[in-house]
């Protein structure tokens, strides 16, 4: 549990956000999560990727692909796009 982490809030809705877009993303993440835990890959703290890390790797890849599987979000936003920093 972690108070006042808002970074870990807005990763949390964007990853929310790409899996209502597409449920691939989500199959795909867990199964990358389960194949890299299972190769002992998968631990930040070992000196590894952490599993939020594999996670984007899987949406770059699907925005990477021809054509574009899911769209990059801040590409959605039309108009003049929102500054907001946070302290992560």
């Amino acid at each position: 549990i972690s108070l006042y982490n808002t970074l870990a809030l807005i990763n949390t809705q964007m990853l929310e956000a790409y899996s209502k877009i597409d449920p691939r993303v989500q199959i795909l993440g867990y199964g990358l999560k389960y194949f890299a835990k299972t190769l002992g890959i998968c631990d930040a703290s070992k000196g590894s990727l952490s599993s939020y890390a594999y996670i984007l790797m899987v949406i770059f890849f699907l925005q990477q692909r021809n054509p574009p599987v899911i769209p990059v979000l801040q590409e959605l936003h039309e108009g003049e796009k929102p500054v907001e920093l946070i302290d992560g």
